[in-house]
């Protein structure tokens, strides 16, 4: 049976209302991070996203975060505050990133901040296993069991969704 907290994250509507609010808390130390546009939507495509290896984008020509909601839940809150980020203009996805993070950490709901930092250690881990696989692969071992466990709910569900097109997509990407 799902727990309370997957149950809170499944209401979409809550979810953008709190990444709304996260921003608005996030604005009293960072002012010129003012989200005062809200266009925050669930894509009409999630299997192709899913496909394409993608939680979210902000659509060019409509100017709203298109989320993916297939995916695992605690992928979300992080998810949309990652694209309400390329909403206000951070086109870089680093920037996004650390935006999404920033965000998630400044919410008051402990959901938000463990997608934050789940995200966090995630891109973490990456980044050190591209300069040293061995150090990376010995810090994954600290990762806490609850986050594994999450982390292989996500590896089966993109499981699901690989294709012969990946490293296309990624190169593309």
């Amino acid at each position: 049976s799902a727990s309370i907290e997957d149950a809170k994250l499944q209401n979409t509507a809550r979810l953008e209302a709190l990444s709304i609010e996260s921003y608005k808390k996030l604005r009293g130390t960072y002012p010129f991070l003012q989200y005062s546009r809200p266009s925050i939507k669930s894509t009409l495509a999630p299997g192709v996203l899913s496909y394409m290896g993608t939680l979210g984008y902000a659509n060019p020509f409509t100017g709203e975060a298109q989320i993916n909601y297939l995916p695992p839940v605690f992928h979300r809150p992080y998810t949309i505050t990652h694209e309400m980020a390329h909403q206000l203009g951070y086109a870089s996805e680093s920037e996004a990133n650390l935006i999404g993070y920033l965000a998630c950490r400044a919410s008051g709901d402990s959901l938000f901040r463990y997608s934050a930092y789940s995200s966090l250690q995630g891109h973490t881990l990456r980044e050190i296993y591209r300069l040293d696989s061995a150090r990376a692969l010995q810090l994954a071992k600290l990762t806490p069991p609850y986050l594994r466990a999450d982390r292989e709910a996500a590896k089966r569900f993109w499981e699901k969704y690989k294709n012969p097109f990946d490293p296309l997509i990624y190169k593309v990407y």
